[in-house]
This record gives C-alpha cells, structure tokens and sequence, in this order.
C-alpha cells in the first residue's frame, strides 16, 4: 500500500502486448542482476471526481476512489513533473470503508479535510471510470528488500456510454529512494526496446481524452489589451480583468493548501485588484468601485495564511544555520505552535471563500468587469491623465522613503514598502502607454519591495520570538535557539537600513527618466 503522503517516482510504458512485454521485463531485469517476484493480480475500480467548475484541476490535481479486493481507498495526486526522467507527483492517501462519495466527505482523513476545503459549497461530480486488470511485480536487487514495484496494467476508460478506450501499459514506481540508480537503469533498459512507448500522461490525462471532457476555459471578462491610444476607461478594465482572473485562477490551488504560492499569487491579485480601484476611482461606476473593502476583507483572510506560511518556510530554513548541535531539532516545539495556528488562520479563511459573501463578490465582480461601464472620466485618453496618477503615488511613496533612517520606525518601513507597491503597481497598469521607458523604474520599485520586505519579514520574526517565549512555556534550549535566531534577523534589519539610502537614490534616478518620458507625452497631446 502507498505511504499516506509522500512523492511517487514512477516510470509509465505504453505497451501493445503485456504477455509479450512481461516477457522482455523479464529479460531485462535478469540482464541487470535484478529478481522479480510474483506479488498481487486484481482488479481496480477507479472513479474519478471533481466540481463543476474544475476547482482540483485547476489546482492541479486529480481526485480518485479505488476500489479493490474488497477495500477501499481515497487519493489525491498531483500533476506531477516528467521533465527529466520519472514522473514525480505528490500523492495523498486515505482509506476508506466502501467507494462512495458521502462517505469520503464525511470523513476527517487527509484526502477528506483538502476535499472539503476545495469544494466549499459546491458539490462532488463523476468525471468518468477506469477499470483496470494489474499484475504487480516485487523488484529486488541483491536479494535484499523489494526496490521498486512493476505493474501490468489493462485499463478500460469507462463513462456513461460504457467501455469508452483500452489502455496497456507498465508502470514502474521505486520504493526505495536508495536504489534510484539500479531502478533508474531498469527504466533507461525497457525505454530502450522497441513497442516501449514512455507514456505522454497519465491515467487520468488519457480518461479525460478518451471521454471527450476538457476543463472549462477560465471566464471571459472582456478585452486586457493596451494601446498607446486606450482611454482611461479601457486601461481600468484591462488591469482589472487580468488581475481578478489571477485571483479566481489560484482560489483552488490556495483552498487545497498544497502550494503555498497560490495563496501568495491570490493575495498579490487582490492587492493589485485594491490598488486599481483606487487608481482608477474615478473612471469606474459606483458598483465596482464599491467592491475594494470586499476585497480588502479576503485579503485580510489571506494575509492571516500567508503570514504563518513565510515564519513557519522561514523557520524550516534558518533552523540548519544556527551554530551547534540539534539547532534545528529545539525548533520544533516553535515550529509546532505555527502549524496550529496556521490551522486555525486557514479554517477563517475557508469560512471567508466558502460565504455568500464570497460567491456575492465574485459574482458581482464578475458581471461588472464583463459590462465595461466607465464613467464620463473613463473616456479620455489615458495617456493624457495617466502621468498625473503617477505623480500623485510618486509623491506619497516619496515622503515617506526620503524621511527613513536607522531611527525611523518599523511603522515607516512598512508603510514605505505599502506605497512602493502602489506606485510600482499603477506603474505597471500604464506602462504599454510608454513602451518599455518604465521597465528600469518598476525593476528599481521591485529591488526596493524586497529590500523592505526582507526589513519587514525581520522585524515580525523578532516580534514572534519575543511574544511566543514570553507567552509560550518551552524547553530551555528551545528559547535559547530563538534567541539567536532573533539576533540574526536584527541584523537583516540593520542591513536594509544601512542599504536602503542607495537603493532609494536608484529608484530617484529612474524616476527622473521615466518622469521625461511623461512629460514629453503631457506637451505633445
């Protein structure tokens, strides 16, 4: 049986023949000084699932109940990567007593607690069924433990029409990472005989094409071009378009919890979704501009996630370098604490994108950004204005990153960073109006967000430190292990400060060429 979590490594052969093909897996594997032993032959029941709209392939990740002898099983796996060798694909298990779909939603599983927070309020739906004869053999080499496990697979893709597409093939999964060499070789050997096809997808890629079924294309929100002769009405919407398919695009991925860049890249769009409405505040109807607090209250629900998601990546990686023996070990305890609460962030935020709320927004954003009203001030060039929007954010970011110093507050540096990101952001929503002239000043906005970041992303693990050991009961070692992990962010900290000056004279620099390029625009409209 698969581990209940872990990475399958798995080499996949379309076959013509499994007699003939058990045959020359036979050969090979005596050719190489490997044995194989008979293990199991039985029949595999595989449905596979998803919502109405997709939401675990677009999360990248396919969704099965097997049944087979009797048991029953629950998994959920990953796209995988097949770049260079193997597939490679995260897979999650849980068994179950019988295949239905009520039970598997019912339980309190690995596979059942990421099921439900991806479905929300939507419902489970059958995409299509594999019944599958395998014969599985053990792999061994020097008579030790088995190394790898090779099935003969004949698969049947079944849907409501029955028997819809045959498939053969052998699928060799390692199961001891130590022998990757020996099962490796195994794998270069059998790719290496002809009617041994490695094979182009998976399973679960060959039902979807054998049934006919492809995921719904992402929503039509209207037109995202820019041209130097947009309005200001055509700039609004085409930012606000491309960055509300980017939230709806990761919403699946940040509701499973397996990549916590889809969290990320969700919370990045409902900022540049904030700071767009802001902008262009006055080209929007009421009704849209209306939706930046809804946004600002999921961001919230994010940010809670993605805070605990960089102290907790944070604390994986700084561990190691600590000086001394079992550093990383006396982590633990802390690490323990931060994977509580991060629980408990992700159930308020599942409770946010599971609510009427929610679906109001998205429903509400969607049919706005699909109409296009503007108002009478949406119809002017955006070229015209757009310089004046600039401005306006340079000198609100400009205030601020002048005044800092080493006894300037942490409040400063964060809002400094909050208005490099406004500035960078409408910069970005207008630079097709200029060319490439604001791609120096963006990559120096983009120099000085991580600058400021790595302050700001400081000064919090400081402050964790500081509370969770005066709040915390910990072992000893623990405390003395977080106390030099704090010194080592307040030395981040001083750096950015003693860095900060040049880096923000980079970004006057650029400023000023980009602040021509402008001007030049202004006097010749």
């Amino acid at each position: 049986m698969p581990p209940a979590d872990g990475i399958e490594v798995e080499w996949q052969f379309g076959v013509d023949d499994l007699a003939t093909a058990e045959r020359v897996l036979h050969e090979r594997a005596d050719a190489l000084g490997l044995t194989l032993t008979p293990a199991t032959t039985t029949v595999l029941l595989d449905e596979y699932l998803d919502t109405a709209d997709w939401a675990f392939h677009r999360a990248s990740f396919a969704l099965r109940l097997r049944e087979a002898d009797g048991a029953a099983e629950a998994t959920l796996k990953d796209f995988g990567d097949q770049t260079d060798g193997p597939y490679r694909r995260r897979e999650i298990n849980e068994p179950l007593d019988a295949a239905a779909m009520g039970e598997l939603l019912a339980s309190t599983g690995p596979v059942a607690r990421r099921v439900r927070a991806v479905v929300g309020p939507g419902e489970l739906r059958g995409l299509f069924s594999l019944r599958t004869e395998r014969s599985t053999f053990d792999v061994h080499a020097n008579g030790g433990q088995p190394v790898a496990e090779v099935a003969l697979d004949a698969t049947d893709v079944e849907n409501a029409r029955g028997a819809a597409h045959a498939l053969s093939r052998i699928e060799l999964e390692l199961a001891d990472p130590d022998a990757l060499a020996a099962v490796e070789q195994l794998a270069t050997a059998l790719g290496a005989v002809e009617g041994f096809e490695p094979a182009s997808g998976s399973k679960f890629a060959a039902g979807l094409a054998a049934t006919g079924q492809s995921p719904d294309a992402p929503p039509d929100l209207g037109p995202t071009r820019v041209r130097p002769e947009s309005t200001l009405g055509e700039v609004a919407y085409a930012a606000l378009r491309r960055q509300f398919g980017r939230f709806l695009a990761n919403e699946p991925g940040t509701r499973l919890g397996e990549d916590i860049e889809a969290l990320h890249d969700m919370r990045v769009a409902t900022r540049r979704l904030r700071t767009g409405l802001a902008v262009f505040d006055a080209a929007l109807p009421p009704s849209l501009a209306g939706l930046r607090p809804e946004f600002g209250w999921v961001a919230d629900a994010l940010g809670d996630v993605r805070d605990l998601d960089v102290q907790i990546e944070w604390l994986g990686t700084e561990a190691a370098a600590l000086p001394g023996p079992g550093e990383d070990s006396a982590l633990a305890p802390l690490i323990d604490i931060l994977g509580v609460r991060r629980e408990e962030a992700r159930s308020r935020m599942l409770d946010v994108l599971d609510s009427p709320r929610f679906a109001a927004l998205v429903e509400g954003a969607t049919a706005v950004l699909r109409e296009g009203a503007t108002t009478p001030a949406g119809a002017v060039p955006a070229a015209d204005v757009a310089p004046a929007l600039l401005r306006k954010r340079w000198r609100r970011y400009q205030r601020l990153a002048r005044g800092l110093s080493a006894a300037s507050p942490e409040d400063d540096y964060h809002d400094t960073r909050i208005r490099a990101k406004r500035i960078r952001y409408t910069t970005e929503f207008t630079a097709r109006l200029y060319g490439g002239d604001a791609t120096g000043f963006v990559d120096a906005l983009k120099r000085t967000q991580n600058d400021l970041g790595r302050y700001q992303d400081a000064a919090i693990a400081v402050d964790l430190l500081e509370r969770t050991a005066a709040a915390q009961p910990l072992p000893r070692h623990t405390v003395f292990a977080m106390g030099r992990l704090a010194e080592r962010q307040r030395e981040a900290i001083r750096s950015v400060m003693e860095t900060f000056p040049a880096t923000h004279r980079e970004v006057r620099r650029e400023w000023r060429r980009l602040r021509a390029v402008l001007e030049g625009g202004a006097e010749g409209a």
